[in-house]
């Protein structure tokens, strides 16, 4: 039922008004449809896009911007993601967990757990821009348990990954740092 047909149902039950479809009356009611259908539609969408999983285009924009997320992919892979990322289960702090929760935004690691150090080290691997990495950081810290220890190596640190970097032993040796600090060398590390 249109706006026009619920305010003209309204006004013929009181009986004071004959609407033909050609009275003043009639045009009155016209023009206020005419804006109310507009906005009767809008909060139809808006209601749709309340929820994920009926959302449309703008409603899954609106829900990766509340998550602080970029996406990429069809509606319905966008839509996966989000409700992955919201979804709670019994056992949440599992390792297939976090690789899920990771793998929801595109982000393939290995976890490898430090019973002495009470931490977890997440090797991730894909994401070579610098501000993909901290999209990255700042996605898991939302998601992470506070209490958790979490170290995300980004690096790519291996003999194959020195060997192929075209530079002789002399010029490694250059900087003098300790194995420990080539372990730890540039923005690729982060530790909470």
């Amino acid at each position: 039922m249109t706006s026009y047909d619920t305010m003209a149902s309204a006004l013929r039950e009181t009986g004071l008004y004959a609407l033909s479809g050609e009275t003043l009356v009639d045009a009155e009611l016209a023009a206020y449809a005419a804006a109310l259908d507009v906005l009767c539609e809008r909060l139809e969408a808006l209601q749709k896009d309340s929820f994920l999983c009926t959302a449309g285009e703008e409603g899954i924009s609106r829900w990766e911007a509340l998550f602080g997320l970029q996406i990429q992919g069809s509606l319905e892979e966008r839509r996966k993601a989000l409700l992955q990322c919201g979804a709670v289960h019994n056992n949440s702090n599992t390792c297939g967990d976090f690789l899920k929760l990771l793998q929801s935004v595109g982000i393939e690691a290995a976890i490898l757990e430090d019973p002495a150090g009470q931490r977890l080290c997440f090797n991730c691997t894909g994401l070579e821009s610098t501000e993909a990495r901290a999209n990255a950081v700042a996605y898991l810290e939302r998601f992470l348990p506070a209490h958790l220890n979490v170290i995300l190596d980004f690096r790519d640190l291996s003999w194959n990954t020195i060997d192929h970097a075209e530079k002789t032993f002399d010029e490694w040796d250059a900087g003098n740092r300790t194995w420990d600090q080539l372990d730890l060398a540039e923005d690729e590390l982060f530790e909470r």
